[in-house]
């Protein structure tokens, strides 16, 4: 009886020994889980979100419509001509409009004294922009042709527009994103995260006849 036990126990040693125990199923998907699901890299979401306004950006420039490009005397012959209805002066350039009532084949013989070939013609609605030059009498000759002109606000600093418009909203997206990714993981860490990576698994477990 007792030799019967001996050649047992050596049996179920030697099985043990052919055919380890598997280890706990949670242990290894915990880890895999957990060095998968962290945050995405700050560096990576900042480059995302600048791709993504860069082509918002273009694809609205696209469809936008342009500004007509003129020298400046050819604005100057356009307001002797009684044919602009506004203008608004900024610091290095001029952005002027047609009066409703303009004689477009006049200013289409301005804008074009050696033929207008395939640009399109202008119209009452078009816009019109010249770089702006040193013209102390530029005042005078609007106030006589009785044109409106304006000029906008004075603008913030490029760089405080580039955090404004940037840098703000990208931190604020990564930390909300963050924080919605680390209550996720804490949910399924509560009870879910595991059942989820051990769906159809046993979870039989081995036992020794000792």
């Amino acid at each position: 009886m007792e030799k019967d036990n001996n050649e047992n126990g050596n049996l179920q040693q030697a099985s043990s020994q052919k055919n380890p125990a598997p280890e706990p199923s949670g242990a290894d998907n915990g880890k895999a889980a957990g060095s998968s699901s962290g945050p995405p890299n700050l560096l990576h979401t900042i480059f995302i979100l600048i791709l993504v306004n860069f082509l918002i950006s273009m694809i609205t420039g696209i469809f936008a419509p342009g500004n007509i490009h003129t020298d400046y005397s050819i604005f100057l012959k356009l307001v002797e001509s009684d044919n602009v209805a506004r203008v608004q002066i900024e610091a290095e350039s001029l952005y002027y409009t047609l009066r409703a009532d303009a004689d477009l084949s006049e200013v289409d013989s301005i804008l074009y004294p050696e033929g207008r070939g395939n640009s399109a013609a202008p119209g009452t609605d078009s816009r019109f922009s010249t770089t702006r030059i040193d013209d102390p009498a530029l005042v005078e000759r609007l106030n006589e042709s009785d044109i409106s002109f304006y000029a906008p606000r004075t603008r913030n600093s490029p760089i405080l527009n580039f955090i404004t418009s940037w840098i703000v909203p990208v931190i604020i997206m990564y930390f909300l994103y963050t924080f919605l990714v680390r209550r996720m993981m804490g949910r399924m860490g509560q009870g879910g995260a595991g059942s989820i990576f051990n769906v159809g698994k046993s979870k039989a477990k081995e036992y020794s006849l000792e």
